[in-house]
């Protein structure tokens, strides 16, 4: 084996080129003494390459090949068919790779996807994934004749005689490919299905964003491997193999599929390639000889020895968008290909990437637990096993969508609509908006976890947290005691004492009392603010709830699960509220050495990833992302968006594994007091307008959004004298939330 050549991978294999230059690779004796490693994306289809070519192979061609599956969709398979490979080659049971033929082709003309990280799948299996197969394999490379070959295609070029002809690239929004980021191209929104009436063109185009993203790498990978003294001799082409008779057009219509390229294709194809041997069709045979010569011939013309950054159309130099040979857009689709999947890649790894060991920090920090109890917490942060990572599990099946998590928001409901009637008696009255709020979520939140035992029923119990709350950034392990930090420890005390005892345990249920009261208090602020000094938002919400309540023998009713089914501007603004208003940042502990994209993580360092960044990012959110747009969530780009990039960009709850537990618990929490509020009081501000708050005027208390440094005082008129009953029917209907 060690004496072989070199190894020959080919991504696609199955398809209708891949196939074509695999049944070349195994009977052509040029290529004797190579080894062959061609992938395909199941099972099935390695069936299908095998029967097609009457495996074993011929003596007449490769030494000896193998069939690997690799799912281009996905960059985990990526990443561990890399690694496999790269240890065969490092071990000496294959050769050295002597070159990568990047043939694997998607395109959509029907109904737009993404893959399991929000990626539109055309940018990820025609360009992303081939990429980054690319980059994880140099290593494995050839080093002095190693060559890289992708597959292009006329569609990447708008201006290409072509494109012209069917009119995809017409309209002036697409004239251009390439932005000044990547994200449009890599979520789908540059050319997505519902901005376009045929979505046949918007899937082509899609289609030719990612393949000129691979042809920009002739000149981008090709520049900084020769910046490189140990890789400088690869040698990186893209070929375009004309239009052929293959699977490529399986979502097409009736017509193109089977008309164009079953009948006409199939039957004309060998004639027209041998009057135009580079026209517009071709046989796959004959491109796949094209793609063989680029891959291993020296010569002639326009190959030469080192055949750098060439462009072929067949056998000949052939042209193409100048986007792919501007130096600055290279650099923008080089570095948003290295940025587009860490956050994903970061939630994936949530062993090795942790928040369990920093979560055992924070308890300690806010409820004072002892050293025992901190050992415990800190032993097997690693498996199910662990005590926090266990406890986070329970969490999650506790909180889940269903009869018991029906039964604590009930809970809530009822606490809140006691004192909604008690605030109605008053009849009209000033109020202090955020304490009111403050006063609102600490006893509904407490009143569903613990029942009839909840000890902030006490008032000195809730006083005492009022005391507590604001000292807790000073009661870490290496702050300087201070008497704001000695009054907030005192004040721990007594609510420990009142929750059960002076046990670890109290301390514990301490610590998930904060998690669950003190995100969603300046969150539930900043959301009624929001509507209430807004008269576009308050209409439009106030609209959507109207046709809700039922009356009957002289009570409102109103069901709080039919808000969570037909409320989606309300629910919008909820969500553009934790968007944009956001201030959380997830931490990580790396655990142990590693590879992130192009960034080594040592092990025992912090990741931090601040949420302003993604939600603020224009190629996810658009131009207008700085203004606050109730409408931005609507239920039909919620839909789009969970299966697009926006599901990982929003960190309004967290996000992958580390998703925080009682999402839907605050959620159902901040839509029911809305609700109430809106349905029953008009509250209006002391003076003639709001306070113009903007989301950076407030103080950062290690809660998920600002508490505002100055309140903001209201006049709260009741809007009608009907009794008012809010109950949940327990359809198990759940709020649609973006983080899911």
């Amino acid at each position: 084996m060690s004496q072989q050549k070199g190894t020959i991978l080919v991504t696609g294999a199955n398809g209708g080129l891949g196939s074509a230059i695999v049944s070349q690779l195994v009977s052509n004796p040029k290529f004797g003494g190579h080894h062959g490693i061609f992938t395909v994306r199941s099972a099935e289809a390695a069936a299908a390459l095998d029967s097609i070519h009457g495996y074993p192979v011929p003596s007449t061609g490769l030494e000896s090949h193998e069939v690997i599956l690799l799912d281009l969709s996905s960059l985990s398979s990526v990443r561990e068919v890399s690694a496999t490979v790269n240890a065969r080659v490092a071990s000496g049971a294959i050769p050295t790779i002597s070159a990568l033929i990047l043939s694997a082709g998607y395109e959509e003309a029907g109904k737009q996807t993404w893959n399991e990280d929000g990626l539109d799948t055309s940018f990820v299996v025609n360009y992303l994934s081939q990429w980054l197969l690319t980059l994880q394999l140099l290593q494995s490379m050839d080093r002095r004749t190693g060559r890289v070959v992708w597959i292009s295609s006329w569609s990447q070029d708008p201006q290409d005689r072509h494109n012209v002809m069917n009119g995809s690239f017409d309209d002036a929004r697409f004239k251009t490919i390439i932005a000044d980021n990547l994200e449009p191209l890599a979520t789908g929104t540059w050319s997505a299905d519902k901005d376009d009436k045929t979505s046949w063109a918007a899937g082509y185009r899609r289609y030719g964003a990612s393949k000129l993203c691979a042809v920009a790498m002739i000149h981008e990978l090709q520049r900084r491997l020769d910046q490189d003294p140990v890789l400088s001799g690869i040698s990186v082409l893209a070929v375009d193999p004309g239009a052929m008779a293959t699977g490529i057009v399986r979502q097409s219509s009736w017509f193109v599929r089977v008309v164009v390229f079953r009948i006409f294709a199939r039957l004309l194809g060998g004639l027209l390639v041998r009057l135009y041997p580079n026209g517009t069709w071709r046989t796959p045979q004959k491109s796949a000889h094209d793609v063989l010569a680029a891959t291993m011939d020296d010569g002639p013309l326009p190959l030469t020895e080192r055949p750098k950054g060439l462009y072929l159309n067949g056998s000949e130099l052939g042209d193409y968008n100048p986007e792919a040979r501007d130096p600055d857009k290279g650099r923008v689709i080089w570095e948003g290909s290295l940025r587009v999947p860490l956050i994903s890649s970061v939630q994936k790894h949530y062993h090795n990437i942790s928040w369990v060991p920093l979560m055992g920090h924070a308890i300690s920090w806010i409820s004072g637990t002892n050293e025992a109890t901190n050992s415990m917490m800190a032993r097997d942060v690693v498996t199910d096993k662990g005590f926090l990572l266990g406890m986070k599990k329970a969490a999650f099946a506790a909180l889940a969508p269903g009869a018991s998590l029906d039964a604590m928001n009930m809970l809530a409901i009822q606490e809140f609509a006691k004192n909604i009637d008690v605030l109605a008696g008053k009849g009209q009255h000033q109020l202090s908006l955020f304490p009111w709020i403050r006063s609102q979520i600490l006893m509904a939140t407490t009143e569903a976890i613990y029942g009839p035992h909840n000890p902030f029923r006490d008032q000195s119990v809730a006083e005492a947290w009022d005391v507590y709350k604001p000292g807790i950034p000073n009661l870490g392990p290496k702050a300087l005691p201070t008497v704001f930090s000695t009054k907030s420890l005192k004040a721990r005390e007594y609510i420990n004492h009142n929750i059960k005892d002076l046990s670890e345990l109290s301390r514990l249920e301490l610590a998930g009392a904060f998690a669950s009261i003190e995100n969603t208090v300046p969150t539930t602020f900043w959301f009624l603010y929001r509507i209430f000094s807004d008269p576009v938002v308050l209409r439009d919400c106030r609209r959507e709830l109207a046709p809700l309540v039922q009356q009957r023998d002289g009570v409102c009713y109103v069901d709080v699960d039919s808000i969570k089914a037909s409320c989606p501007i309300l629910q919008s603004t909820l969500h553009e509220t934790m968007r944009y208003h956001s201030v959380s940042i997830s931490a990580r502990k790396v655990i142990e050495d590693h590879v992130l994209g192009k960034y080594l993580l040592k092990g025992g360092s912090t990741l931090l990833i601040p949420a302003s960044v993604p939600h603020f990012d224009h190629g996810t959110w658009g131009a207008d992302v700085h203004r606050f747009d109730h409408t931005r969530f609507v239920q039909q780009a919620v839909q789009l968006a969970k299966r697009g990039a926006k599901r990982t960009a929003f960190r309004g709850f967290g996000g992958g594994f580390h998703l925080c537990p009682g999402r839907h618990f605050a959620a159902v929490e901040m839509l029911s007091l809305a609700s109430m509020m809106l349905l029953r009081f008009d509250v209006t501000p002391i003076g003639e307008r709001w306070a113009a708050l903007e989301k950076a005027e407030g103080s950062f208390n290690g809660t998920a959004a600002l508490v505002p440094n100055s309140d903001v005082p209201v006049i709260i008129s009741p809007r009608s004298r009907e009794n008012w009953a809010f109950f949940v029917s327990g359809t198990g209907k759940q709020i649609e939330l973006l983080a899911e």
